[in-house]
């Protein structure tokens, strides 16, 4: 069952690299988070409204998971920065 959850999370995790939707939010987004390193996920939703709270979610997950960004628990969202190694291509 585990070998299952991972092998589905790892075909989820490279469908989102060629997801138009994570691609276009990331386009997006990273400038954002590139110019304003520590900057909280939930203030992201106020300031991109064209996406739903989830998409959001969604693209910022898996670009951390991905290496693009940093995620840091802060209170009940994220503090978010660029990885230090992040491939922004």
């Amino acid at each position: 069952m585990a070998g299952e959850l991972a092998e589905a999370q790892k075909e989820y995790s490279e469908f989102a690299k060629v997801d138009p939707l994570y691609l276009e939010i990331c386009g997006e987004v990273l400038p954002v988070v590139e110019k304003s390193p520590g900057i909280i996920q939930s203030d992201l939703y106020k300031r991109f409204p064209k996406f739903e709270k989830g998409q959001l979610s969604y693209a910022l997950y898996f670009a951390a998971a991905h290496g693009k960004i940093v995620r840091i628990k802060k209170g009940r969202s994220y503090a978010l920065s660029l990885s230090p190694s992040a491939d922004q291509s």
